[in-house]
């Protein structure tokens, strides 16, 4: 693998892991989702980091939230 494309797999891990962590900030600051709630999310997001994440950003999307 040669430079240019080393530099393209670390920017998309590096945005990758920002969804990740913005999934995982928005659900545990989310004042409307119960503890329980909050934990299942959370396993979800770390069982399956990038599914988990879409899912999350598109069910609180659909309920209303900014």
């Amino acid at each position: 693998m040669g430079n240019s494309a080393a530099a393209i797999v670390l920017v998309v891990l590096a945005a990758l892991v920002c969804f990740w962590v913005a999934a995982v900030r928005s659900i545990v600051t989310d004042a409307r989702l119960s503890a329980e709630a909050r934990v299942g999310w959370v396993v979800v997001v770390l069982i399956a980091p990038f599914l988990g994440a879409v899912l999350w950003f598109a069910v609180r999307r659909r309920h209303g939230a900014v």
